[in-house]
């Protein structure tokens, strides 16, 4: 997550142009479409711990290659690197969510996974910045791998209760699986292109084409930007506080049932920020979204896990190839209209398609319901 918080920055003073950027930061997100269904097939040959343990030392040399040679073709081969190291880790970390869990409670399981994985990335953000001011990138690149190496003994610890293979379950042969992992694939896109792709990376154009270059509160005048870096940390802190309590509510609901809500709830705050121009207005709205997103990818995650983890790395392709071409989408719609409006309407119409395949998912019910 350093790589975020500097290179949007810093990256003149490394030698490298505004393209060049955009390339390494979603470098490791396309890598992922190949590397995602790999990791399942290695996972399923190979020692899962051994796997996350490497996953876990090999990401640490990574950052050791970003601060060590800041060069283009480097950079780009580690950011690949780290791509599929993270297909590894989030694989075995969601499967064994899903194994570790009981039946009623994968939906909190998989929500306290995601909500760790929040905090380490809200802390790995603040602290690249921090790093930087205090020693320049090498310095922060050198101090996060170091941080990134105690996930070693923490991992090994975790794994040596849990086994070395996933449990083998009666899931794997549920007539309409397949169909099943069309649809995960299909909502995995729409999640990860409207809430990964589309809002991450135009939101601070959205609260300005709607609300203005500035906010007054009383006396007080706040600048967009600053709403803008409050609303995107106001994700990772929802996300991670909330995930648990949220993945609960889907356990509770039952998780087809809880798409159709979400994608509903989620549809409906799309299409109204799109309509209004009231600030207080469109920051609710955000917020409600944020809410469904979370609760949507926890929700797809466990539908897709109890599939099995071929149906789940099927979901992560989808989730990633979303988040990929999401912001492509996004400001290509800016750059013909000069609006938001068509963003958050595409946004509104994907999460519509979401809501109603969802009210018509009938194959896989034995696993979707409990």
């Amino acid at each position: 997550m350093a790589l975020y918080a500097l290179l949007p920055v810093h990256f003149q003073e490394l030698g490298l142009t505004a393209f060049q950027v955009g390339i390494l930061l979603s470098a490791n997100r396309w890598i992922r479409l190949v590397t995602n269904h790999l990791a399942e097939k290695i996972i399923g040959k190979w020692n899962k711990n051994v796997t996350l343990l490497s996953a876990f030392l090999i990401g640490p040399l990574l950052a050791l290659v970003y601060g060590t040679t800041p060069v283009f073709v480097w950079f780009l081969l580690a950011r690949l690197g780290w791509g599929f190291c993270w297909s590894l880790i989030r694989q075995i970390g969601i499967m064994t969510a899903v194994d570790l869990a009981e039946k009623d409670s994968i939906g909190r399981s998989i929500g306290l996974f995601n909500g760790i994985l929040r905090i380490g990335s809200m802390i790995g953000i603040l602290l690249a910045g921090l790093l930087f001011d205090l020693g320049g990138f090498r310095f922060a690149l050198f101090s996060a791998a170091g941080i990134s190496l105690m996930a070693v003994p923490f991992g090994y610890s975790g794994l040596k209760r849990t086994g070395t293979v996933f449990k083998e379950t009666i899931h794997q042969k549920i007539k309409g699986r397949d169909s099943g992992i069309i649809i995960s694939l299909f909502h995995g896109f729409i999640v990860g292109c409207i809430g990964r792709g589309i809002m991450m990376s135009t939101l601070g154009y959205i609260l300005k084409q709607q609300t203005g270059d500035t906010v007054h509160i009383g006396s007080l005048i706040i600048g967009i930007a600053t709403v803008n870096g409050i609303m995107l940390a106001a994700k990772d802190i929802l996300n991670s506080l909330l995930s648990p309590f949220l993945g609960a509510v889907s356990d509770r609901v039952g998780y087809r049932k809880s798409l159709t809500i979400f994608f509903g709830l989620g549809s409906g705050a799309l299409m109204v920020s799109a309509l209004t121009s009231s600030l207080s207005l469109i920051l609710v709205c955000i917020l409600l979204f944020y809410i469904s997103d979370t609760t949507l990818v926890i929700s797809l995650s466990a539908v897709a896990g109890k599939m099995g983890s071929r149906s789940y790395a099927t979901f992560a392709t989808g989730f990633d190839l979303g988040g990929a071409v999401g912001p492509i989408l996004s400001w290509s719609l800016v750059g013909l209209m000069s609006s938001s409006v068509p963003s958050l309407t595409f946004g509104a119409i994907l999460y519509t398609l979401g809501f109603v395949s969802s009210l018509i998912w009938r194959n896989g019910r034995k696993i979707c319901n409990h």
